[in-house]
């Protein structure tokens, strides 16, 4: 802590009269920038067009003063539109950070602007620096992608290229993961954590509910992404000093279609994600028994199938160790999940022993239906259901092509007897959440298979060629991604369908007139309905009848602002063919949505 202090000192004190140069120059620039914009709005009565000319102008004015009076550097070529490149990035930095800042933390615009002034002079001035005293330019920039020879590298641009196309992808599959809506029981559409708490021991995310269902959904997701992105980088770095090999590496894993599925209760695993990332970062300044009990205990609080991945951290020591040392690992981590498990179930009997006068631990939801062991035949069951599990899971992500997966196997086959202890780790990963539901006899679900795809990606570290494992990352990374988007473009069209049933006919808007209404009672034929949005959507979704109202129908209005409690869903018998479109009105202050 004191050192990251004593860098911050460093930081401002270095060089104060330039930072303090750079202020003025600041303060003289915006009022250039206004004056500029009053004069030539006055003239053209264009606010557009002289806001832009008023920034042009400023630009050029804050080139001109940073460049001889703040950096006192000398004429290069290429600096204007390095200086030009650097103001934009600054501006996209500022503009987003406001964004998050009025959308995610609920601050005032006015406010929210005030802050995002510090992120872009923050962003400038260390860009101003690169351009000015450390020569930073156009040239410098196209050099990276020449050779030894000064001639274009083929390979330097294609690899950037295909970096380029892999950050759109996943921008995009990160975009539309909560586009529509969150999941039906995601943590603002839950009026208390208590039963979530008393039934799975999430301590952590109970203490922190009234917080956290007030983030922004699209913060917390793109949040969850990116520390799930930053542990990802840690491990590949971990195992391979290559920048290149480890943002594919995080990309790879951000696309695994089990996170996005999972990202639709973002503000819930939040927590999970960044420790993640904190714990990816901090594997070496922690002895190791420290970190598996402290992991276990902190993402057991938070969500325990995370747990599952932290041997991928200490990946690259284990490879190298003894079988004896791996076998100490193995019982360190087992005892940081049973440590997670028992605390989560003594806060959980204390709780309802303080609370509720009925002191119980954890007990399972009933949807869950779980099977505890009692036997060899329980015992052959379970592990019948988890293998079913682990299979389907293995489905679901070769859906696209198995065939995206033969390099890996084939690398597996190759590198096998040499890195006996390496693919023990991965199989124990990967096996591992699958392994400890057999004791309860609980199903995985499918977004829980996240070690799967995990411990696959994994094996492109024992590729020896550099270009090879760029390749073998990116033909997984393809058929992750598509499943990716696959998933919540279904997802989003299934929502906006059921949206669009229930508002297409209100054609007198009284589903916003909400003052108007304190109670909501729809009337649906479940199976037929169900059938007829099937049909529509080939979603999987409306086989479980019960899906209809919970993930359908109550979440639409959820999203409106309704609590679950003034919501009524009754069930009919209808004789005449579904419509797709519903009868809406209001009478004795209750909104009724009849689904035809």
């Amino acid at each position: 802590m004191m050192k990251r202090l004593a860098q911050v000192n460093q930081f401002i004190c270095t060089n104060l009269q330039q930072k303090m140069r750079f202020v003025i120059v600041g303060g003289f620039n915006t009022a250039v920038s206004y004056l500029s914009f009053v004069a030539i709005y006055q003239q053209l009565h264009n606010y557009l067009l002289a806001s832009v000319l008023a920034y042009c102008i400023g630009v050029l004015c804050s080139f001109l003063l940073n460049r001889g009076f703040v950096f006192n550097s000398q004429h290069q070529s290429g600096q204007f539109i390095s200086f030009v490149l650097v103001n934009l990035s600054s501006l996209c930095a500022s503009t987003l950070a406001l964004y998050l800042m009025v959308t995610g933390l609920h601050l005032n615009a006015y406010i929210g602007q005030f802050f995002s002034i510090f992120v872009s002079m923050i962003m400038n001035y260390l860009g101003y620096q690169r351009v000015f005293k450390k020569g930073f330019n156009l040239s410098s920039l196209f050099s990276l992608a020449m050779d030894d020879n000064r001639t274009i590298n083929v390979y330097s641009v294609l690899r950037a290229l295909v970096m380029l196309l892999c950050i759109g992808v996943t921008a995009r599959n990160m975009y539309t993961s909560v586009l529509v809506n969150i999941a039906h029981d995601a943590l603002p559409y839950m009026a208390t954590y208590t039963d979530k708490f008393t039934s799975e021991g999430r301590w952590i995310n109970f203490a922190l509910f009234e917080i956290s269902r007030n983030l922004n959904a699209q913060l917390a997701n793109t949040l969850c992404y990116l520390f799930i992105g930053l542990f990802g980088y840690n491990v590949s770095m971990a195992m391979k000093k290559d920048k290149w090999l480890a943002l594919f590496f995080a990309m790879a894993v951000m696309n695994i279609p089990y996170f996005t599925m999972l990202f639709k209760w973002p503000m819930t695993l939040l927590p999970g994600c960044f420790m993640l990332a904190v714990f990816s970062y901090y594997r070496h300044r922690i002895s190791v028994p420290k970190m598996l009990l402290l992991a276990g205990v902190l993402l057991f609080a938070t969500y325990p199938a995370f747990y599952f991945v932290m041997p991928l951290i200490y990946l690259a020591d284990l490879r190298k160790g003894t079988y004896k040392e791996l076998l100490i690992f193995m019982l360190w981590w087992a005892a940081g999940y049973i440590l997670g498990y028992a605390v989560g179930n003594g806060l959980v009997y204390l709780y309802t022993w303080i609370f509720e006068g009925n002191a119980h631990f954890m007990q399972m939801a009933s949807w869950r239906k779980e099977n505890p062991l009692t036997g060899l035949s329980s015992l052959l069951a379970n592990t019948d259901r988890s293998v079913g599990d682990f299979i389907r899971n293995a489905n679901y992500i070769s859906a696209l092509s198995a065939w995206f997966y033969l390099p890996a196997l084939g690398i597996t086959l190759i590198t096998l007897k040499e890195n006996i202890k390496y693919y023990l780790v991965l199989l124990a990963v990967i096996i591992s959440i699958y392994a400890s539901v057999i004791v309860l006899g609980v199903h995985v679900p499918l977004r829980s298979g996240i070690t799967l795809p995990l411990g696959i990606v994994m094996v492109i570290f024992l590729v020896k060629t550099p270009w090879l494992r760029y390749v073998n990352i990116v033909l997984l990374l393809i058929p992750l991604a598509y499943q990716t988007n696959f998933y919540n473009t279904n997802y989003n069209n299934t929502r906006t369908l059921m949206e669009s049933v229930i508002t297409s006919n209100d054609t007198h808007d009284y589903i916003d007139a909400k003052d108007q209404y304190d109670h909501i009672v729809a009337t649906v034929d479940k199976e037929k309905m169900s059938a007829w949005l099937l049909d529509k959507t080939g979603s999987r979704t409306f086989k479980n009848l019960a899906n209809l109202e919970y993930h359908m129908i109550r979440p639409f209005f959820y999203k409106q602002g309704w609590p679950d409690a003034v919501i009524t869903v009754k069930y009919k018998d209808q004789s005449t063919p579904i419509q797709g479109k519903t009868d809406v009105k209001i009478e004795d202050r209750t909104l009724y949505v009849d689904f035809k």
